[in-house]
């Protein structure tokens, strides 16, 4: 139970005294409108179109520039408190006799995340108080973060199975896409970092990932959102956990970083025109990116069941 008073959210039966940035999302915020396979109200993610999507996807025959897409690949964007681990629980992916198997199915780019917020110290800071030894790090850490994804992939396709990984949206943020959301949209002019996947690569203006745009659409996408007035003290509450009270104050930047749906509504937003421009070369109607609310995981028996039922759905066409 979660109740917003005064500047305070009571969870546990603990009440701590929430940031600005969290305060904002906790006070008379309708817990009504998300519904699985629903776009968000724009009270979320600040949505000016409030028309529904519907929960039965048609598969697409390719994703990347040379109409191949082998195997599948399937990406569950996150954000930190979702209930993203009891998603992946229910589904059960190690059962799944068409899934590569892996020992990590999720967090490709928490390395980069630890060295940030570790060492190399330059998470939530400007790039231009950063050394050259921190760029090269923390370049360096990105760049093998894509390419232990990108094995993974690879061994996906050697064993000729289809691949579903979970990656919190985030920390798949480049750095100056950071900046500009923290200090201002002309706080620099520093061109946006990009890691290195094809010889031949691209960058649209409106995808804030370090991730080049080819390989943004080797994926069929779903989104997992949870309500902010949920997800974010609870992100607070273990950032106490695992530091302190005083420790989690002093982080005003790294929480205005994380507790916001910025990065998965602009990712969405680039998935959600890329798929429209699919619809315009083909006769068929697609219904990706999907959107899933946690908060449908539990009270909601079907939800899971529709959700496996659509992608096997995908996977057999």
């Amino acid at each position: 139970m979660l109740v917003a008073h005064d500047n305070k959210v009571l969870l546990s039966r603990t009440s701590y005294s929430l940031p600005s940035v969290i305060k904002q999302y906790c006070d008379a915020i309708p817990r009504s409108g998300l519904t699985a396979g629903s776009r968000c109200p724009a009270s979320l993610l600040r949505m000016s179109d409030q028309s529904q999507m519907t929960s039965s996807a048609k598969p697409i025959k390719a994703m990347d520039p040379e109409n191949i897409r082998s195997p599948n690949r399937f990406w569950l964007l996150t954000y930190p408190r979702t209930a993203s681990n009891l998603l992946l629980r229910i589904l059960a992916l190690e059962d799944q006799s068409n899934l590569a198997l892996s020992s990590k199915t999720s967090y490709y780019f928490v390395p980069t995340m630890r060295v940030r917020m570790g060492p190399n110290g330059t998470y939530g800071k400007h790039p231009d108080s950063w050394t050259l030894e921190q760029r090269n790090s923390l370049m360096s850490s990105y760049q093998s973060s894509f390419e232990n994804l990108q094995q993974q992939i690879s061994a996906a396709e050697i064993q000729s199975k289809d691949l579903f990984i979970k990656e919190h949206v985030p920390w798949m943020i480049e750095p100056i896409a950071e900046t500009k959301f923290v200090f201002g949209e002309h706080s620099t002019d520093e061109s946006p970092w990009t890691v290195k996947a094809f010889a031949k690569q691209t960058r649209s203006e409106s995808n804030e990932t370090v991730l080049p745009d080819e390989f943004l659409k080797m994926w069929f996408t779903t989104f997992l959102i949870r309500h902010p007035a949920l997800a974010f003290p609870s992100s607070y509450r273990t950032c106490i956990d695992n530091e302190d009270v005083e420790s989690a104050k002093a982080q005003a930047i790294v929480h205005s970083l994380e507790m916001t749906l910025h990065w998965s509504r602009t990712l969405y937003d680039w998935y959600t025109k890329h798929f429209d421009q699919l619809k315009l070369s083909s006769a068929e109607e697609f219904n990706w990116p999907i959107i899933l609310d946690a908060d449908d995981i539990i009270p909601n028996q079907n939800f899971c069941v529709d959700t496996a039922t659509l992608l096997d759905s995908t996977l057999r066409n």
